[in-house]
């Protein structure tokens, strides 16, 4: 079964946030619940300190909501795929960069390297029992913060 996870970036500095809930969700904006829990992945002090300034309690708001697929890429890191991300990826032996959508139930990568101009998720994921992952891909930036990855 896929976790449920939102990522959001704060609007008081500018970071990510990953792994609550959206209580209250309108368009991209939103205020985030955060799980203490993840407090304890952090990897450096600073990380862990910035992770519990909250603007109220276990609450941040946050902009550029973005949900996790349920689908990792291809690297050691195995770095979760979120809505909004930009991925590189191996397609008939073709490289292509694309960006994460959810469209009619389903998630896809949509990039102008693609015949179509987009692929589902379906065609590309390989799956371990509970583990999702899309072959020869990586995780190379997001929507928000490194559009000009993009090819126009």
């Amino acid at each position: 079964m896929s976790e449920i996870k939102f990522r959001g970036k704060r609007v008081d500095n500018g970071k990510w946030v990953y792994g609550g809930s959206i209580i209250k969700f309108n368009g991209e904006n939103g205020i985030f619940y955060y799980m203490p829990k993840e407090r304890d992945k952090c990897t450096t002090e600073e990380d862990k300190n910035d992770n519990i300034s909250k603007i109220d309690g276990n609450f941040y708001l946050v902009t550029n909501v973005c949900q996790y697929t349920g689908v990792c890429d291809d690297t050691e890191n195995e770095n979760k795929i979120y809505k909004g991300d930009i991925i590189k990826f191996t397609y008939e032996d073709e490289e292509i960069i694309g960006r994460v959508e959810y469209e009619a139930g389903s998630y896809i990568i949509v990039s102008n390297e693609l015949s179509d101009g987009y692929i589902s998720f379906l065609k590309l994921v390989d799956v371990d029992r509970d583990y999702c992952w899309i072959p020869s891909s990586v995780v190379v930036g997001n929507l928000y913060e490194n559009s000009e990855l993009l090819v126009v």
